[in-house]
């Protein structure tokens, strides 16, 4: 969760508070015969206690936001082009360059732009776009292919008797050929890699 989203709901809930005790503070002042100035003071302390916080969150709310839009900004930037000299970057900000380096950081950090920041070059390198980060490897997924089944015969029908030894075929366990069993011998042959079982 964002930090702009609690500074905004705890905001809204100490202020709330605050209002609350504000209206049992006018109650006990226009009418002291509900618990007169000692229950007054301290519903106003409460008041006080509770709309000082809600008015910090919301400054603090108000400038994470405001410096969300601005790395929402360079990040809409960033993300339009391959890449693009700080420099320029900063004219466009009308900011300087130490400072348009930071907020390129704070935008990539953020997640509103893929990219590098290159000191040597003075620029800024999309990676969005398929380049790589120097150092960066290419992945290359290899998925393995799927193991194979042993055949079983279909189970007998009722009333049949029950089938008595080994599968008529079976799969190597070297290779994974089908395999079939060798008329008038006790082993299994591979024809392909030769292993007996």
């Amino acid at each position: 969760m964002k930090k702009s989203v609690l500074f905004i709901v705890f905001g809204i809930l100490l202020l709330l508070g605050g209002l609350l005790f504000l209206a049992t503070t006018l109650v006990f002042v226009t009418d002291p015969s509900y618990g007169g100035a000692g229950v007054a003071a301290f519903s106003g302390v409460c008041t006080a206690a509770l709309i000082v916080p809600a008015a910090i969150l919301l400054y603090l709310y108000w400038r994470a936001s405001a410096e969300d839009k601005i790395l929402q900004t360079v990040g809409a930037i960033l993300r339009s082009v391959r890449e693009i000299g700080i420099l320029d970057l900063a004219a466009k900000l009308r900011k300087t360059p130490a400072e348009t380096e930071v907020l390129v950081s704070k935008t990539v950090a953020a997640g509103y732009a893929q990219g590098i920041l290159d000191p040597r070059e003075g620029k800024f390198v999309a990676t969005a776009w398929g380049t790589l980060a120097p150092g960066q490897m290419p992945q290359i997924i290899i998925q393995a292919p799927p193991m194979p089944q042993p055949y079983y015969p279909p189970a007998p029908r009722f009333g049949a008797p029950p089938a008595t030894g080994p599968p008529e075929t079976r799969f190597c366990r070297e290779c994974g050929s089908r395999i079939e069993k060798v008329p008038g011998q006790e082993y299994w042959k591979c024809p392909h890699c030769g292993n007996v079982q």
